[in-house]
């Protein structure tokens, strides 16, 4: 919610104040219709998966689930995902990462301590602020991309990216002085 508070304000009072909802910038298709092309959401799914798993298993499963487009337009859609694991992995390489230590970290208000599940992702407490004398608030949420190293940003190299990576940012630095496993400071 912080992040999309940042990344979409208006969008957020709308939902959150007025219970307004709109309709995607995507353009919602109905149940039935065939997509011919690979949705935003779908190809950033796909990509983060294909980074901790092959690439071809990872496309074989999403066509036998029909998240992928019909005929030509689906080798394009794979030849594009294949073309981008290829490229995040060239730089997480170069940053010494791989890219099976990434994971993601859960922060739950009712968490008394860090614990690893079987995935390698994480659950820790919640990040606790104090905003007033007698009020504290509980951050709590998950961070998707992480490694040991820091926090992973896949994002164009643009002011209003960096903008929304931020407030995970923030909640990273203070976790990781917060918690000795699993991130470093």
């Amino acid at each position: 919610a912080l992040v999309n508070s940042v990344s979409n304000p208006l969008k957020v009072y709308f939902n959150d104040n007025l219970g307004i909802y709109l309709g995607g910038s995507d353009g919602e298709l109905l149940k039935g219709e065939e997509d011919f092309t690979l949705g935003g959401l779908d190809h950033g799914l796909l990509r983060k998966e294909a980074l901790r798993r092959p690439t071809k298993e990872v496309l074989k499963m999403a066509e036998k689930r029909g998240r992928l487009p019909l005929g030509a337009f689906k080798e394009v859609a794979c030849r594009r995902i294949e073309r981008d694991v290829e490229k995040w992995k060239e730089n997480l390489d170069i940053m010494g990462v791989d890219p099976k230590e990434i994971f993601s970290l859960e922060m739950r208000k009712n968490c008394e301590e860090a614990s690893s599940l079987s995935n390698g992702d994480w659950i820790v407490p919640s990040l606790e602020v104090n905003y007033s004398e007698t009020t504290k608030v509980h951050i709590v949420g998950r961070i998707p991309s992480l490694t040991r190293k820091g926090l992973l940003a896949f994002s164009k190299d643009s002011p209003e990216d960096l903008l929304k990576i931020w407030p995970q940012y923030l909640v990273y630095d203070a976790l990781s002085s917060s918690f000795e496993k699993p991130l470093e400071r």
